[in-house]
């Protein structure tokens, strides 16, 4: 599949995001190639008779792509950051579903050797970025402005600061940038995803390769040949 590429094979959402999402996830690419793509019909959508969990994977493999966009989209936007953090929120759920399904089918296929990943560096993260999002109150967070940015309290501070009211005149030492806040953890979910994915791929050959997989995703069978109705015409006579 060296000519497959989400630029050319890809829906619309993944040929508009993957050149701005590409240098952050390299790995969402070499992925797809191997694991999502083959799942497809002649038609270019998932095929109805291959197992759900492949399926499934790769439903959650393009929803994290989707808010992994999302989440760069929003780094820089300090007026509502609440869906930044949403959608970080999102992506690391996803990744953890992502590895949690792909241990699923490898431990099926390998079940002498599982070498299972670990998944709850994502579960770690989501209840990180969760205590930002529990910040946010009818979907608007409460931040401080100085010299025309905006802050919020520091991962060690966020609990002293869950009262509005300590938030007049503080000490601007209990704060960070709300975009370094931001790029912080996107730059964590990015470790994240490029060291599991690579854990993924170096386990896929040997995953790919069982007699279990092939059950799993059977060869797609040729459309069956359309056959083409004799008609006769009224003017034809038989016998």
């Amino acid at each position: 599949m060296n000519g497959v590429t989400l630029i050319d094979y890809g829906d619309t959402e993944e040929r508009t995001r993957w050149p701005a999402i590409s240098q952050f996830f390299p790995l969402y690419e070499t992925f797809w190639k191997q694991h999502i793509f083959p799942l497809r019909g002649a038609d270019g959508r998932i095929r109805g008779d291959i197992d759900e969990r492949l399926e499934l994977m790769a439903q959650e493999h393009y929803k994290g792509f989707i808010s992994l966009s999302i989440a760069l989209g929003g780094l820089t936007v300090e007026d509502h950051p609440e869906r930044t953090f949403s959608s970080l929120h999102n992506a690391g759920n996803r990744g953890r579903e992502v590895v949690q399904r792909f241990n699923a089918i490898r431990a099926e296929c390998l079940p002498a050797n599982p070498d299972a990943i670990d998944p709850e560096p994502f579960a770690d993260f989501c209840r990180d970025t969760a205590r930002y999002r529990n910040y946010v109150h009818e979907d608007v967070m409460v931040m401080i402005h100085y010299q025309g940015r905006r802050y919020l309290p520091r991962p060690d501070r966020l609990e002293h600061y869950r009262r509005w009211s300590r938030m007049q005149n503080p000490p601007l030492t209990d704060f960070e940038p709300l975009t370094d806040v931001l790029r912080t953890l996107f730059d964590r979910l990015v470790g994240l995803l490029d060291g599991h994915w690579r854990a993924m791929l170096d386990r896929s050959p040997a995953t790919l390769a069982t007699q279990r997989y092939a059950q799993l995703l059977p060869v797609r069978q040729p459309a069956p040949a359309q056959t083409v109705p004799i008609v006769l015409s009224s003017n034809v006579q038989l016998g």
